[in-house]
Formats: structure tokens, C-alpha cells, sequence
């Protein structure tokens, strides 16, 4: 079993968890932004990542792969009997919290090659670093295209951000886990798309020690309302 994955992707986070909680044996595959898609088009037409491949068997999106494993290997289930609340809130998170924390952080982080550039290049060989450190500004240029990042997006996607915050934050209140009383998908993906915020060990990303100002600002303002991600990452994590 491989996973193929960007080290810094939240996305990719929610898989590698699933896999460590489900216990099973699989190899990380770390690729970068821009030389990645020689890889991904040998596999799939969409280039996107997470890609899992499981005995000749290619499964790409991070949703589509929970749904694969819980199937295929359901010990230790991420699955919950109040299913259909389950996959709400992992839409919501899906849609509201990761693609909007993406958008708000790279608005401000490909601003920083300094910082920005050893995550997006987390894991692979040296040379492979060198070569993403000169590809760097085109890659950049194809990230904000493809994303839709700009600083207006990006002040969008943090109003956004900031709501499904504040839901969440609202839910969670007197409640140990997102449905019911068991930890499940809802639980990760949620806790997994947050992750950048919190910073939580276990994420499997060397976190950087500097942030660009209006970044810190925000989780100086939003770290204590979901103080629960820290927890779920270590209970589950």
C-alpha cells in the first residue's frame, strides 16, 4: 500500500491518520507541487493528491479513500451508527474549513518562499528540494491560478474560515466527539483540516517557528475555541 502526498496537505493528513488508526502497513510516497503531476498522470487523469494505491487499485480524494479503507479494512471503524450526520460534517469540513484555510493561508504564505518552500517540499531528496527551490516562483503563479488565490480570495476565505469556526466551536460545546459518543471520520477530518491552526504533534509536518503577522494574529485570536483539536490529536492521534 502507498500513500502519495503532499507532507504540508490536510488533506493528505486525514489519510495518513486513518491509516496509523486503522493500523495498517503502508509506505508515504512524498512528492512536491509542480513535479508531483509526473507522477499523478502515470495513474490518474486529475492530478490532485491524496492518491492511495492498495493492490493495483487507485483511489484519489481523501473522502473517497476513507470510504475505501473503512470497507476494505474495518477494524477499527471510522464509521458511526448516525452515518448520514457523519458525512455532513465531513462535507462541511471538507468544503468550509479545509478548501477556505487553504486559500486563507497560501494568500499570505507563497508571499514567503522562506517558509513556505520547505514545507511544500517536506520529505523528498535533496535534489528534488533544489530543483522546487528554483521552480519555486513558477509554481507559485500555477498555485494562485489554480486555487483562486489573491488577497481578496484570501480575506474572503478567512471570513469563511472564521464562521465554520465558529460553528464548530458552538457544537462542540458539552460534546466530546462531532457525532454521538465515539471517534469517527467526523472527528479526523475536522480535527485533521483545522490542524494548521493548532499546530497539534503527531500531523507529521515540521510545524515553522515563524509565521507571516497576520497569520499569527489569527490563531492568537482563534486558538482557544477549539481547544478540542489538540485533544482529539492526542487521545486518537
Amino acid at each position: 500500500m502507498k500513500l502519495y502526498q503532499f507532507a504540508i496537505s490536510h488533506y493528505c493528513e486525514k489519510i495518513r491518520w486513518a491509516l496509523d488508526y486503522k493500523k495498517l502497513d503502508y509506505e508515504l510516497v512524498n512528492l512536491v507541487p509542480g513535479l508531483h503531476t509526473l507522477t499523478t498522470r502515470k495513474m490518474v487523469s486529475q492530478t490532485h493528491l491524496p492518491i492511495l494505491v492498495d493492490e493495483g487499485k487507485v483511489i484519489q480524494n481523501s473522502s473517497s479513500i476513507l470510504d475505501y479503507l473503512d470497507e476494505k479494512y474495518p477494524k477499527h471503524s471510522l464509521l458511526s451508527d448516525k452515518l448520514d450526520e457523519v458525512r455532513s460534517w465531513e462535507k462541511y469540513a471538507d468544503e468550509q474549513i479545509g478548501i477556505n484555510l487553504r486559500r486563507y493561508f497560501y494568500a499570505h504564505l507563497l508571499k514567503h518562499k522562506n517558509i513556505v518552500a520547505p514545507m511544500l517540499s517536506s520529505g523528498v531528496s535533496p535534489i528534488k528540494k533544489t530543483i522546487f527551490s528554483v521552480m519555486f516562483p513558477k509554481v507559485r503563479k500555477v498555485m494562485r491560478q489554480r486555487m483562486n488565490i489573491n488577497d481578496e480570495t484570501g480575506l474572503e476565505s478567512k471570513k469563511q474560515l472564521i464562521k465554520a469556526i465558529d460553528k464548530v466551536g458552538s457544537h462542540l460545546e458539552n460534546r466530546d466527539f462531532m457525532v454521538g459518543n465515539s471517534f469517527s471520520r467526523a472527528d479526523l477530518t475536522v480535527a485533521a483540516l483545522l490542524a494548521p491552526i493548532y499546530q497539534p504533534q503527531g500531523y507529521g509536518l515540521k510545524w515553522p517557528l515563524q509565521i507571516p503577522d497576520d497569520l499569527q494574529r489569527f490563531r492568537d485570536e482563534h486558538m482557544s475555541k477549539i481547544l478540542w483539536v489538540n485533544k482529539i490529536y492526542e487521545n486518537y492521534r
